[in-house]
């Protein structure tokens, strides 16, 4: 996982108030695999966010992170391939 990478998810962690793990982490190819986790932490947590919710998070944490536009940030979006992530 390059440096985007990691600074994504350093800031997904900070926003929803959660720990990734380095084997989670490595296992994010798209955003909809990254939404999933995101929900299942926060379930975890006893809370109970939508999927929509934590995705348009998601996509304002990507864009503002990366600078790609809001419409390619879809849960099919491929974070390399798609979005140019290292």
């Amino acid at each position: 996982m390059g440096l985007d990478s990691v600074e994504l998810v350093l800031e997904v962690e900070k926003e929803f108030d959660i720990v990734i793990s380095d084997e989670d982490a490595s296992k994010i190819i798209t955003v909809g695999n990254f939404r999933d986790l995101i929900v299942r932490s926060l379930q975890e947590k006893g809370l109970n966010p939508t999927d929509e919710q934590v995705l348009q998070r998601l996509r304002e944490i990507v864009v503002e992170q990366t600078g790609v536009s809001p419409h390619q940030v879809t849960i099919e979006a491929d974070f390399v391939r798609d979005l140019g992530l290292d």
